[in-house]
């Protein structure tokens, strides 16, 4: 059996597509998958993208070319199931109709599936001239039986940002959110700046938490035990859009070896 990664929609200014490629993890040859759709697909990159099963799905993004810009905030689905039944590159796209309060058209921010139930969106922003922008830290949430959206006020949240990155961790239970750019100061963010979300509450428990009256926020980043400190890390092996499943690792680093045992508080509940 083959498989392939997909690399879907993208590029940058003056140059933005709604094509799709897949790349065979076993020959590495490039191919171009034939698209169907019953609308056209506008071209555009940036937008935010999660793998439910065999159906790829993207919301938002931007175009730009000249004076022409313009921000979606529109579900597209690419249907891979053509794929994995026939091994054809054929995939069929259509735009998927929502309901509720959904998010602002914007790029760059993250939709994270939570086990083929959910679809949570966080961050993005519009771009401003010279490289300044507001990005938000609105957290929205997408039933993906109903189709509905959910925005959910929270008081304590993580830093705005966008261009970031968000996995889960924890089995599942957890949303860990690290790095990105906060364009209000122009600033691109490292480690320093990481947060974790507690998928059954929906509260911000970890991390980086935002002071509306700030603009630079300075945040802990280690977890203390037993009076020791561990760094989180986080590596991210993947293409943006892609078929198979993210390749993630989280672990802590420590500088010495102790033979006595160490336990680590949960952060869930």
């Amino acid at each position: 059996m083959q498989k392939h990664l997909i690399l879907w929609l993208g590029g940058y200014y003056k140059a933005s597509y709604a094509t799709c490629y897949a790349l065979c993890t076993t020959s590495w040859h490039w191919a171009e998958v034939s698209l169907t759709s019953t609308s056209p697909t506008h071209p555009r990159f940036f937008p935010a993208s999660a793998l439910v099963n065999q159906q790829l799905f993207a919301w938002g993004g931007r175009y730009y070319s000249g004076g022409d810009d313009k921000y979606f905030d529109d579900l597209l689905e690419l249907d891979l199931s053509t794929m994995a039944r026939t091994y054809q590159l054929r995939a069929h796209v259509r735009h998927v109709p929502t309901s509720g309060t959904a998010p602002e058209a914007k790029f760059a921010a993250t939709l994270t599936n939570v086990h083929d139930a959910r679809l949570i969106l966080f961050g993005g922003a519009q771009w401003k001239i010279g490289g300044a922008c507001n990005p938000d830290s609105s957290l929205h949430v997408l039933d993906l039986h109903s189709r509905v959206w959910t925005h959910h006020l929270l008081a304590r949240v993580p830093r705005p940002r966008l261009q970031h990155q968000a996995r889960l961790i924890g089995r599942g239970e957890l949303l860990l959110v690290l790095g990105g750019y906060d364009g209000r100061n122009k600033e691109y963010l490292g480690c320093r700046d990481w947060a974790v979300l507690n998928l059954r509450s929906l509260e911000w428990v970890r991390g980086a938490l935002y002071d509306p009256g700030q603009v630079r926020v300075r945040a802990r980043v280690r977890t203390r035990v037993r009076h020791r400190m561990w760094a989180l890390s986080l590596i991210h092996i993947s293409e943006p859009t892609r078929l198979l499943s993210i390749s993630y690792a989280v672990f802590c680093l420590k500088k010495k070896k102790h033979k006595h045992k160490k336990t680590i508080k949960q952060i869930y509940h």
